[in-house]
């Protein structure tokens, strides 16, 4: 198995997507209407910049993960390792910790939906609130960044399903990629049409750039890294949005084809914050962000001027993400190393397993 090439800026890039969510919810959990500064100018908000960015990098890297092992199990195991330990403990911190801090309800240990929250560690079972918790607050969802989740898996999922199909290729994932882009672009999903409890919409164009990012990894060889050609890229998807007009989809059209390449080719050629690698915390900020700023409107009911507001969020947030992962997601990603013979004994896996992956996409 080949070396893997850990001297990337994937991991700055992921926290700077993480950072860019938490300015975008600063303005939501406050209440201030219209959104950050994009959206009030009628452009797509930071947040879904972010949201978007973590899917086509998580494509990208998990493609490369699939790559290099020859077990569709093993890939399997490996993104359950990633994503559930962490997401379990930020849901069992936010029911059995936060909860009663903030609670106005003196039932709520007892309360049926306090347990219905615990099922958010199974994504396909979004729960949004806990009994009396940040009902007298602008927004009483507790954690408004876990709808990701469940699309994230599913992206996993229909990657493994081709995997074993054989179909990871580059012309049929091209043909998937331009499948999707079409169907986004012609309106072919609405929002409230769901598949799997998520909403078609979002899964096709999420998965969109998912596929976009895995195409990259497939012809990784291939592409062309120049910060110029970078930069021109990113121009571009500037001017669409400066310059598109009033039909959304021009500039979503300029921006779904060039965003992804000009996302993973900034990735690799920022090798120098590769040292970021060792400190992955981009998950751990996204899953305990929204939290941390329910918690300041809550305890901080005068701090109202959302720049301070914003840094002090993103500085708590990244403290709690640095805990989760020390604690939480880097002892696991441990059992990515674990040597192959003895997880076959243990799981009965009769197949090969080559060694595990290290790139801990989210």
């Amino acid at each position: 198995m080949k070396a893997v090439d850990t001297r990337n800026g994937f991991t700055f890039i992921r926290l700077l997507a993480a950072t860019l969510v938490l300015v975008t919810h600063t303005y939501v959990v406050l209440g201030i209407e219209g959104g950050d500064l994009l959206e009030r100018n009628g452009y797509i908000g930071l947040s879904k910049l972010g949201v978007d960015s973590f899917f086509i990098v998580s494509g990208y890297l998990v493609s490369l993960s699939l790559q290099r092992n020859e077990s569709i199990f093993r890939f399997i195991l490996n993104r359950c390792i990633r994503i559930f330990p962490g997401l379990a403990v930020a849901i069992f911190v936010t029911v059995f910790l936060v909860g009663p801090l903030v609670t106005v309800d003196a039932n709520y240990m007892g309360h049926p939906q306090m347990w219905d929250y615990l099922g958010n560690v199974l994504p396909f079972y979004l729960q949004p609130y806990l009994p009396g918790v940040f009902i007298e607050q602008p927004v009483a969802v507790v954690n408004g960044s876990l709808w990701t989740l469940p699309l994230e898996l599913l992206c996993y999922m229909f990657l493994a399903v081709l995997a074993w199909a054989g179909v990871v290729r580059v012309r049929f994932i091209v043909l998937l990629v331009v499948s999707m882009l079409y169907l986004h672009l012609h309106d072919t999903f609405m929002r409230d049409a769901n598949f799997l409890g998520v909403s078609q919409l979002f899964l096709n164009e999420l998965g969109y750039l998912f596929f976009s990012g895995a195409l990259l990894a497939l012809l990784k060889s291939k592409l062309p890294l120049h910060w110029w050609l970078t930069v021109a890229a990113v121009v571009f998807v500037v001017m669409a949005f400066l310059f598109g007009g009033d039909d959304w989809h021009y500039p979503a059209f300029v921006y779904l084809l060039l965003w992804p390449y000009s996302l993973i080719s900034a990735g690799l050629l920022l090798k120098n914050f590769h040292f970021l690698n060792r400190f992955d915390v981009s998950y751990g900020v996204y899953i305990y962000g929204f939290v941390i700023q329910q918690c300041m409107v809550f305890f901080l009911p005068g701090l109202t001027d959302p720049v301070l507001f914003m840094l002090l969020s993103i500085v708590f947030s990244f403290c709690v993400g640095l805990l989760s992962w020390s604690f939480v997601e880097r002892p696991f990603l441990r059992l990515k190393s674990i040597d192959g013979n003895a997880l076959r004994r243990f799981l009965w896996e009769r197949r090969h397993t080559s060694a595990a992956d290290s790139d801990g996409p989210y």
